[in-house]
């Protein structure tokens, strides 16, 4: 049976939790505190990979979540071409040479949308690892290579090795939440979504990513091990205050199709592990990532994941939402 905590939310099991009804800081904090993460050093990978309605972690979600944490936050993020107004095309050969105009319309997105206001509110530092990267300030990929092997094996794409920022090393084995937007597509049956460890994405440098979508799910798993090397890795997928669902007929339009705001959800889940986070959460409206090729990278790249979950989602969402 579920088991329903004080602030709303119900434990799935002692390291994964979600909420249907979240409206304050209190409903997160509980979750996020069962999981390592409040009242400490936290680095908060958002999704701002674009500015299109609903698609990214808006100034309202960010603020909410930073009050949750109630304690130091690094907002992590990589420079993304969609992210700009579209004066310029960048590609993947000419994001160097256009930096300093990539930097000012990042400037002006987090300004226009509020973010720069929500993070000196809460005193938080933003890191952005493509800047970081650019500027060589990275740590010796050698020792990253020794490090991220050990545990994890060789990486897919090696390049990466020379992708960790130093700025970062000093908040070594904090927790690293991928705070993912709720994504759906028009048939989660036919096509699960991946969540927080797609959100993961954003953590290659390059700001257009094409070259790397041929092995997309190989290289989240890059991502997933060169980070979990040096920090904890949690999972949350939200929809509190926006989510996103694809349809032929949406209000909005992206390059690769048409979508709506699903509104008000007030929908969070939480886990210490990312892949456990994105089969319940998927499971909640009726989708199982378990035939997904991230999955089973996953698997066989970190470490298990709980493959029931998608049936014992299905008992809570009839509950809870």
């Amino acid at each position: 049976m579920p088991i329903y905590n004080e602030d709303g939310s119900t434990a799935v099991r002692d390291d994964l939790f979600f909420s249907g009804s979240v409206k304050t800081s209190a409903a997160l904090r509980g979750m996020l505190g069962a999981v390592g993460c409040a009242d400490k050093p936290v680095l908060v990978k958002v999704n701002w990979f674009s500015g299109l309605p609903a698609q990214f972690t808006d100034a309202a979600t960010l603020d909410l979540f930073l009050e949750a944490l109630g304690g130091p936050a690094v907002v992590i993020e990589g420079h993304s071409f969609l992210r700009n107004d579209g004066s310029r095309e960048i590609t993947v050969g000419n994001a160097r040479d256009n930096a300093e105009w990539i930097r000012e319309q990042e400037n002006a997105y987090l300004v226009e949308n509020g973010l720069t206001e929500v993070i000196e509110k809460h005193g938080a530092r933003y890191v952005n690892v493509t800047d970081e990267v650019w500027a060589g300030r990275t740590i010796d990929p050698s020792d990253v290579r020794t490090r991220v092997e050990e545990r994890f094996g060789p990486l897919t794409n090696e390049e990466l090795y020379d992708k960790m920022p130093e700025a970062l090393l000093e908040f070594e084995g904090a927790p690293l939440i991928s705070l993912a937007r709720l994504k759906l597509p028009a048939s989660v049956e036919s096509n699960a979504p991946t969540l927080s460890l797609k959100n993961l994405f954003g953590l290659v440098p390059e700001p257009n990513r094409s070259s790397y979508h041929d092995k997309l799910p190989e290289t989240l798993i890059d991502v997933r091990a060169l980070y979990g090397s040096y920090f904890t890795p949690v999972g949350v997928v939200e929809a509190v205050y926006h989510g996103v669902r694809e349809a032929p007929d949406g209000v909005f339009e992206v390059p690769w199709g048409r979508y709506n705001d699903i509104g008000t959800v007030g929908l969070a889940v939480v886990g210490a592990n990312p892949a456990d986070v994105d089969a319940f959460a998927a499971g909640l409206f009726g989708g199982d990532v378990s035939t997904r090729t991230v999955m089973s990278e996953y698997e066989r790249r970190i470490g298990p994941w709980d493959r029931m979950l998608p049936l014992e989602a299905a008992r809570y969402a009839a509950v809870n939402i």
